[in-house]
């Protein structure tokens, strides 16, 4: 029986997806597994993750948690942007760019987020554990809000959590964009962590997505995103 994790205040998950160019990939590489993510745990994030696509784009994926939107208009953060020269050089390289903040909504079997970040910190591995992602972006008609949300607490992660290599499932609502970078993301997104790469190819994945429940969902969700991702930094 898997159980939905209640805990009093969730994190807020922060993601960045996008595209590097050849001539600064290998750059960028190196300064967001390394200074960039240092910075920003200094700066107050709870965890700071990147992970690449096998499946699906944008091909990058930086997955962070944060104690709560307001650490965005924070002096420590905002000077983190003003004061990296490197960004400055590599961003000319960097496409596909998007960021958006969401709220948990459901969150089953997740383990709870550190919340004392040592300085500097020991690793910046928090809530999210697992080397291997499945994200699933949509949108939903209006009105449909809260079938989607009683659908995946009720249904759809219980079942997708049955494949074996599946760990944990949370679905979120985006509540805050990025005050600097654009946003291209449908408004929701539903996180499933796994422990192997090839858990998709369960056939209980499959059957997730034919219950009756799941095809009446299917009618009413648009711009549907799925990445498979590995978990690049930490290695």
């Amino acid at each position: 029986m898997k159980t939905e994790v209640k805990l009093v205040e969730l994190p807020i998950i922060y993601t960045v997806r996008l595209d590097l160019s050849p001539e600064v990939s290998n750059a960028f590489d190196a300064w967001a597994g390394t200074k960039h993510i240092n910075d920003l745990m200094s700066a107050g994030f709870l965890s700071a993750i990147r992970f690449k696509a096998s499946t699906g784009q944008p091909e990058y994926l930086h997955l962070y948690e944060l104690p709560n939107i307001d650490l965005m208009q924070t002096d420590k953060y905002q000077d983190v942007r003003k004061n990296d020269t490197t960004l400055a050089e590599l961003r000319h390289g960097v496409l596909n760019h998007s960021a958006s903040l969401y709220e948990q909504v459901v969150a089953v079997n997740v383990p709870e987020t550190p919340r004392n970040v040592t300085n500097p910190p020991m690793t910046s591995v928090g809530g999210i554990r697992n080397k291997h992602l499945i994200t699933v972006q949509m949108d939903v008609e209006v009105g449909q809000e809260e079938e989607l949300v009683n659908w995946h607490r009720e249904e759809h992660i219980q079942t997708m959590l049955g494949a074996t290599g599946m760990v944990n499932g949370r679905l979120c609502r985006r509540v805050a964009k990025h005050p600097n970078t654009p946003c291209r993301d449908p408004e929701w997104v539903a996180i499933y962590e796994m422990d192997k790469a090839d858990a998709p190819r369960d056939p209980k994945v499959k059957v997730a997505n034919m219950t009756e429940w799941a095809k009446r969902m299917h009618q009413v969700t648009s711009d549907v995103r799925v990445c498979v991702l590995k978990r690049i930094t930490p290695a």
